[in-house]
């Protein structure tokens, strides 16, 4: 067997990496047999904000922990210190800070403790922001300079300064200026003086257009579909419109996908081709579920919707709802209109009946609508026919209405489910007159409203909803027109249309008018648990005679991608019986 004799050089190298290894498992037990943690950090004199920063900065604190550390590392780390804290607290504005450091060693524990005074902050001094280009002019940056964070006086933040130039820099591309270069941007510290200068520069260049306006085919009516396109080749680009016709798209659920995108990387001579890409959903859509609420109590839900009947883009449903008080069948048929996203014609038909301890109706409607977006406000013309039987305290009617109706909505928040702030307002009138089809005359006015603001790391939430009617004959009006209160979404405390004008042997019959106000505060300890607090107070009335009935108490919530589920313990105030009474709802806050 021949012998194979090794070059002392690789010899060499096999040694040492042998005793490399030897020196690592070494080191490792002794870490093991002493612990891991060896270095405690201590620092005075900063706020919460400045001290979080500079442990974040500090080698020795992300190093204190390794196995590794020794004697030599841990007093050259400790040296590196102050310029360590010094790069933590410039960027909030303190350039001359004091700092006192001392590092002792106690039965095998470090001790590191930095005292520090950061001094005073350097103050911002002259700020020159300027744009030049084709787009100075432009409303957007105009806006931005006069809203730029960073004022005279104001102490030195690096971060908000970054921020505003990458706003600008985004502002600018979202625009259309795809070329737009900042040439300066720097700020002039004098320590000595404590006083910062700003400048920054964009030069905008040219706004691009739009280009190629290119559509993936689908089993839609291509006139369809470019009418949720609302640019064209030649306008000015802006990011935001492609962003509002993705929404919509994606909002008119027939698309299981709706990706809008603009080439950036194909500019060419000043003009951005667009990909719209678009994907159908399956063309019949089924759903069950169950649920509770107080005011019905546990309901089951089925429902059929064909997303499209034909090229055109109408769509069909049918809705089975059932619970203890209330069962609903309702079947919709929808055409979109001119700007499909908003506005559409709606046919419906509904059959309702409702039981509860001191009423019964049973309803069927079929009515139109068309439903159009005007500036800001959403507006519903409607015209429904509707039959109803009815028993409420000692009365049984029958009632046959033609009710037109106007109905104008606005909204805005920053999210519809759960939003942090928003309102909403929406005011409705409608009317029947007797003699054209309807046994009866009214004219009813309602106006309903909804305020969410940020406050003390919380919500304040109010409501407001107030009602009118005119009627000569109020025991001829169905019980489906007059109003009532108490409820889950009404006076918390009572339970569903509990309270209103009452009859001579105490039954309530519901009222002409209603006025009904709530203030509620939630808070919530991390991203889907929260707890609330609320008032309410309101009632159905008649002109004549007012009671106001109170409620408070308080809640449990949970967030989901789908709406609020809300459990409250609600007193009533003005009742006899000392009671509570559990509220549960789920859905959205607007």
């Amino acid at each position: 067997m021949p012998i194979k004799i090794l070059h002392p050089a690789s010899l060499l190298h096999r040694m040492l990496f042998v005793g490399l290894l030897v020196m690592w498992s070494i080191a490792g037990a002794l870490a093991q047999e002493t612990g891991t943690v060896r270095v405690t950090i201590e620092i005075g004199g900063l706020s919460s904000e400045l001290e979080e920063n500079v442990l974040a900065q500090l080698s020795l604190e992300r190093e204190r922990e390794h196995p590794l550390l020794d004697e030599y590392r841990i007093q050259r780390l400790h040296r590196q210190a102050p310029d360590e804290i010094r790069d933590a607290l410039q960027p909030f504005g303190f350039y001359s800070p004091v700092i006192t450091s001392s590092l002792t060693q106690e039965d095998g524990v470090w001790r590191a403790r930095y005292e520090i005074d950061p001094g005073e902050p350097v103050l911002i001094g002259n700020v020159q922001l300027s744009i030049t280009g084709p787009g100075a002019p432009d409303t957007y940056f105009v806006q931005w300079q006069r809203n730029y964070p960073l004022r005279q006086g104001d102490i030195l933040m690096q971060e908000t300064y970054e921020e505003a130039k990458r706003q600008l820099l985004r502002l600018a591309r979202d625009k259309g200026y795809l070329n737009a270069q900042l040439l300066s941007h720097t700020i002039q510290v004098d320590v000595d003086k404590r006083i910062a200068n700003i400048e920054m520069h964009l030069e905008t260049g040219p706004r691009f257009r739009y280009g190629e306006i290119r559509t993936t085919s689908t089993l839609l009516d291509d006139s369809l579909v470019q009418r949720y396109i609302t640019i064209h080749s030649g306008d000015y680009y802006d990011a935001d419109r492609l962003l509002e016709i993705q929404r919509h798209l994606a909002d008119s659920d027939y698309f299981k996908r709706a990706d809008v995108i603009p080439a950036i990387d194909e500019a060419r001579d000043g003009y951005v081709p667009v990909d719209i890409k678009l994907e159908m959903r399956k063309r019949t859509r089924y759903s069950i579920g169950a649920g509770y609420a107080t005011d019905t109590g546990p309901r089951g839900t089925l429902g059929m919707e064909r997303r499209w009947l034909n090229d055109s883009g109408h769509r069909f449903s049918v809705d089975v709802i059932g619970s203890q008080v209330r069962t609903t069948v309702t079947a919709r048929y929808r055409i979109p209109l001119e700007k499909p996203a908003t506005d559409s014609f709606n046919i419906t038909s509904s059959w309702e009946e409702e039981t509860l301890d001191n009423s019964y109706r049973r309803t069927v409607t079929a009515g139109l609508s068309q439903t159009r977006q005007l500036s800001y406000w959403q507006q519903t013309l409607g015209l429904s026919y509707q039959n109803e039987h009815y028993e409420i305290a000692d009365t049984i009617g029958h009632s046959t209405l033609l009710i037109p109706s106007v109905r104008w909505q606005r909204l805005l928040a920053d999210n519809r489910i759960i939003p942090t702030k928003g309102w909403r307002i929406a005011l409705g009138i409608k009317g029947a007159s007797e003699g054209v089809v309807s046994d009866t005359s009214f004219m009813q006015v309602d106006l309903r409203g909804k305020l969410i603001v940020p406050a003390l790391g919380g919500r304040f939430i109010t409501r407001v909803d107030a009602g009118g009617s005119i009627v000569p004959q109020f025991q001829a009006l169905p019980i489906s027109q007059r109003f009532f209160a108490g409820g889950d979404f009404s006076v918390r405390g009572y339970s569903y249309n509990s309270l209103g004008p009452v009859d001579a042997s105490g039954e309530v019959v519901g009222g002409k008018y209603l006025l009904v106000g709530s203030g509620e505060y939630d808070h919530y300890f991390g991203k889907h648990f929260g707890v609330a607090a609320f008032y309410d107070a309101g009632n159905a009335f008649d002109f004549s005679h007012f009671n106001l009935y109170r409620g408070a108490g308080a809640g449990l919530r949970w967030r989901f991608p789908f709406g609020l589920l809300r459990i409250d313990g609600a007193k009533a105030l003005d009742d006899s019986v000392d009671r509570w009474r559990l509220h549960i709802s789920l859905g959205p806050d607007l």
